[in-house]
C-alpha cells in the first residue's frame, strides 16, 4: 500500500518518521548556513565561513557536480528540515566514495 506524500516535499525516500527531500537553495539556504558554521560540523566538512548567500551558492552547485548527493532530512509530522544526510566524493567509475554524513538539529 503506497503512502500518502501529500503533505511532503519533494519526498525521495521515506520512513516511519521522516523522510528524506532535495534541498531547496533559496528555501534551505539559511538553516545551511547555520549548520555549516557550527563548529563541531566545520571541523569535518568547512573551514570557511558561509552567509546565506554563500549557502545558496553551496546548495545549487551540490547537484550539478555529480560528486555529491546530499539530502535534506525532514520530519513526516511537519515537514521541517532537522538535517542533512550525504554521501561525498562519489566516483560512479569505481562505485567508491570517501564518506557518509549525517548532521541533526533537533
Amino acid at each position: 500500500m503506497a503512502q500518502d506524500t501529500s503533505q511532503m516535499q519533494n519526498p525521495f525516500m521515506v520512513g516511519e518518521r521522516i523522510y528524506l527531500r532535495p534541498l531547496e537553495s533559496a528555501q534551505d539556504n539559511h538553516l545551511y548556513a547555520t549548520w555549516m558554521n557550527d563548529e563541531e560540523i566545520r571541523r569535518d566538512f568547512s573551514i570557511y565561513p558561509t552567509s546565506d548567500t554563500r549557502g545558496k551558492e553551496r546548495l545549487e552547485q551540490l547537484y550539478k557536480d555529480g560528486k555529491h548527493i546530499i539530502f535534506g532530512v525532514a520530519l513526516k509530522s511537519d515537514s521541517r528540515l532537522i538535517g542533512l544526510v550525504g554521501l561525498k566524493e562519489i566516483n560512479i567509475l569505481t562505485r567508491a566514495l570517501s564518506s557518509i554524513y549525517f548532521e541533526a538539529n533537533f
